[in-house]
């Protein structure tokens, strides 16, 4: 390649330069150590995964939060869960209501654990719901369920 780098990181090494995004970043190319996939990172991609390829990286650090850039939706629930009970700015909007989110969802691989709870999402057609309204986001507690199930589950 042209404009050789090779600058190494702990899992992937940085090839060469590739281009300037229109936003002003630059983005490098990257060989994954694990798999010797070549592909473009950005500057704070390349921090955020140490150069690890997405599939060597779900394998390493667990479930996928972002593929081919745009946040998965098992993620975005998991986001917008933590939102509605306070635990990050936003429509904090069952804090008064007292629903919270189980301990194991929220520390540095409350990500994962959720995910290993509920797994991916089957289809556009379903978001997140609590099973019991009056209890909090907690295993055996949520599941993936379609605006008509969500329709039929109302508390009071």
């Amino acid at each position: 390649m042209e404009n050789m780098i090779n600058f190494a990181l702990s899992n992937g090494t940085v090839l060469s330069f590739s281009k300037k995004h229109i936003d002003g970043y630059a983005i490098w190319n990257v060989q994954c150590d694990e798999c010797g996939v070549i592909r473009e990172l950005s500057s704070s991609n390349i921090k955020r995964t140490s150069g690890l390829c997405s599939s060597c990286a779900q394998k390493k650090f667990g479930a996928p939060r972002v593929i081919q850039g745009k946040r998965t939706p098992e993620y975005i629930a998991w986001c917008g869960m933590r939102e509605r009970c306070g635990y990050i700015k936003g429509r904090n909007v069952y804090v008064d209501k007292g629903v919270d989110v189980y301990e194991g969802w929220l520390g540095p691989n409350g990500f994962d654990e959720f995910y290993n709870h509920i797994g991916k999402r089957p289809s556009e057609k379903h978001s997140l719901d609590r099973i019991d309204n009056d209890s909090d986001y907690k295993p055996g507690n949520v599941r993936w369920a379609t605006k008509s199930q969500q329709n039929s589950n109302k508390g009071d």
